[in-house]
């Protein structure tokens, strides 16, 4: 298969066009980016095509938090809702191919997200909106409006999203991604994170707008199924030209207080998470990741704007709910699943739940499927 090294860069303000670094087999793809945020034009010309490939969208809507992070069969994600308010939430899907397939998903609370990226899958994740108000975080370091967040298979991952978070990921073989590459440039089979800055993000938007456009634009023919295959062929290309970059990009050093601040903000979230039963003060929070309770709370509130405290309550409903909606817990009181996490006033108790979720545990319990 022949490779031409070249490069391509997303439009930012004016019109710019490089030439994709991938192009290879009967395949010739060219974007013409015409300003920011429009839709790229596309030319494709292929021949000997053999694909069978029929593009599927499907959109899903969510009025609970937990429903969303099962809306993906096979793939086990917890969710947490951080802020106040009935939850409402989206999620689109673009299933290019087996191989490829573009995902887009809303929410207008705050919300964490944990899982680990399938086995055999690449996934790299940007944001939808670059002038988005949200703040997002990857395993503590933040991700920005212009960059790519590169995560291979089996890699553990914990994401904070602010309120009315708009985050789009795409998923692709990992293995056909790495036969594209070259042999110096070959990533670790090991789980990992990468991070791509300024320009991937821009680059992962317009071709999620080309997709929506040319592929699965609404009452359009189907498309014909050269079209479908070259359009799968670009996505691995600039996949692979983005892990390179995210390789070469990842021994750059980063501004030593804030690689040390992503660093405590990860070590304090997994240290709450498997202490949530056993009344974790701030005191010893502090003591146990190694920095003040001043440094602390800035890191808290600079993330997820509350306070750790704040923070620790928030997880310790979630889990909670999570028990009310679980059948095994189903003859167990109310009270006696609030005291594993060491909840005592059930007053208050029930008040910070409301105010959180917008209705009662007892409400939550009668929801039950």
């Amino acid at each position: 298969m022949g490779l031409i090294s070249a490069s391509y860069r997303a439009v930012v303000s004016v019109v710019q066009v490089w030439y994709l670094r991938f192009f290879f087999g009967p395949t010739v793809l060219r974007f013409l980016a015409v300003g920011r945020g429009s839709v790229l034009a596309m030319s494709l010309v292929a021949s000997n095509s053999r694909a069978t490939i029929v593009p599927e969208r499907r959109t899903l809507r969510y009025d609970d938090v937990e429903a969303q992070a099962t809306s993906q069969p096979g793939h086990e994600q917890l969710y947490s809702q951080l802020t106040s308010g009935r939850f409402e939430g989206t999620l689109d899907s673009y299933v290019i191919s087996p191989r490829v397939a573009l995902f887009v998903e809303a929410t207008n609370r705050s919300i964490r997200k944990q899982f680990s990226v399938l086995p055999e899958h690449l996934r790299i994740g940007f944001l939808v909106d670059e002038a988005g108000q949200f703040k997002c975080y990857g395993n503590g370091a933040q991700l920005g409006g212009g960059d790519a967040s590169v995560n291979l298979p089996m890699t553990p991952l914990d994401m904070h999203f602010g309120e009315n978070y708009r985050g789009s990921w795409i998923t692709l073989d990992y293995e056909h991604v790495r036969r594209m590459m070259l042999e110096d440039k070959q990533p670790s089979r090991r789980p990992g994170r990468l991070q791509v800055a300024d320009w991937a993000g821009g680059l992962f938007r317009d071709t999620l707008a080309t997709a929506q456009q040319e592929l699965f634009k609404p009452g359009a023919p189907r498309p014909h199924a050269s079209t479908v295959a070259a359009f799968e062929k670009f996505l691995f290309s600039i996949a692979a030209w983005t892990l390179s970059t995210a390789l070469g990009y990842n021994g750059q050093v980063r501004r030593p207080n804030v690689a040390h601040r992503a660093q405590l903000l990860r070590k304090a979230c997994e240290i709450i998470d498997g202490k949530l039963t056993d009344g974790l003060t701030m005191s010893e929070l502090c003591w146990m990741i190694g920095t003040s309770r001043r440094t602390l709370e800035n890191i808290f509130m600079e993330a997820f704007n509350v306070s750790p405290y704040q923070y620790v309550r928030t997880m310790r409903l979630n889990a909670i709910r999570k028990a009310l909606l679980s059948e095994e817990n189903s003859s167990i009181s109310i009270g006696e699943i609030a005291s594993r996490w060491g909840i005592w006033h059930l007053s208050r108790f029930a008040a910070d739940y409301r105010s959180i979720f917008g209705e009662l545990p007892s409400e939550t319990r009668q929801s039950r499927p």
